[in-house]
């Protein structure tokens, strides 16, 4: 092997390259991949799409890593386009094929890296979709607070709208990370980045309410998990069950399904801009390493600009 410090060692003893199999060299790159410290949804992304790629070779009679070629990647593109597949989804699949064939190369297992000159669709540049202020006051204003969990779900929501959090850093907070007398938050990032965050008066409020009256009837005589927020089995809230909440009100409140939870953090950021944050300041906000993430906000600001300018017919 030509890279030493990327060959894989499995712990059955057994050499997955021994058949050519691409499923059993899947695995072994799989396994790498988090040993090497990559995110499990990053590692279940791309075994997502091997799996995809090793059924079609099944279906064409393939089952060794090396056989397969250029054609047969192309081929497997246009088979998912005719199943109605977007370009994104088609691109992500074929990046993890192709990380795979990159990988095996590094290794010196290949005659040709078939993946090299196939060159990627370009991905439509869409700009995301965000709630307007007045959206997202509705979605607030629909959550029935007269019971525990509606106490709850506006009080979580508004702290992520608040503050700009991914559903994964909003449910991992603790009533400790709340500086309640300065209105401060702090979040644990990725990669275990902290940052404070200041949050908005509403979304203290609730979460003080929910703190002192709902958190404790939500986890009534079960042992405190330690986490803010409480799902109503008394355990902790997950990102999953938030999103599912969040998709609930945003049905209640008769605002297109094409809203998504992580659409209030976009939201967030895009309000402080249209009212004259600093991009520098909305990077920390947001927690992001670079400027080069903020290009999606100010391209949506920029297009409400547009609008403006030609429904005001400057200069006519």
């Amino acid at each position: 092997m030509k890279n030493s410090q990327n060959s894989v060692s499995l712990e059955s003893g057994q050499d997955p390259f021994e058949n050519d199999g691409f499923i059993a060299v899947s695995a072994a790159w799989l396994e790498w991949l988090a040993a090497s410290g990559r995110r499990p949804k990053t590692v279940a992304c791309r075994g997502e799409a091997l799996k995809r790629f090793g059924e079609f070779l099944h279906s064409v009679g393939k089952e060794r890593f090396r056989d397969v070629t250029k054609r047969d990647l192309e081929n497997w593109r246009s088979a998912m386009f005719e199943r109605g597949n977007s370009v994104a989804t088609v691109e992500q699949r074929l990046r993890g094929v192709r990380l795979l064939f990159d990988w095996l190369d590094e290794q010196g297992l290949l005659f040709e890296n078939p993946a090299r000159k196939l060159k990627p669709h370009r991905v439509p540049d869409r700009l995301p979709v965000v709630p307007s202020v007045g959206e997202v006051f509705r979605l607030l204003a629909t959550i029935d607070t007269s019971t525990p969990i509606g106490v709850r779900d506006r009080a979580v929501i508004e702290t992520v709208y608040g503050a700009g959090l991914r559903l994964g850093e909003v449910t991992a907070l603790t009533a400790g990370d709340f500086d309640w007398d300065f209105g401060l938050l702090r979040v644990n990032g990725k990669g275990g980045k902290q940052r404070s965050v200041p949050v908005g008066k509403r979304a203290l409020k609730w979460a003080g309410v929910y703190v002192k009256t709902v958190r404790p009837l939500l986890l009534g005589k079960k042992p405190d998990p330690g986490c803010l927020w409480i799902g109503k089995d008394g355990g902790p809230l997950s990102s999953q069950g938030l999103s599912v909440r969040i998709r609930h009100w945003i049905r209640m409140a008769g605002l297109p399904r094409k809203y998504t939870p992580h659409a209030l953090r976009r939201a967030a950021a895009t309000h402080m801009l249209d009212n004259g944050a600093s991009p520098f300041a909305i990077k920390e906000f947001l927690g992001h390493a670079d400027m080069k993430h903020l290009s999606q906000y100010l391209r949506i600001t920029i297009g409400g600009l547009k609008e403006m300018h030609q429904g005001s017919r400057p200069g006519q």
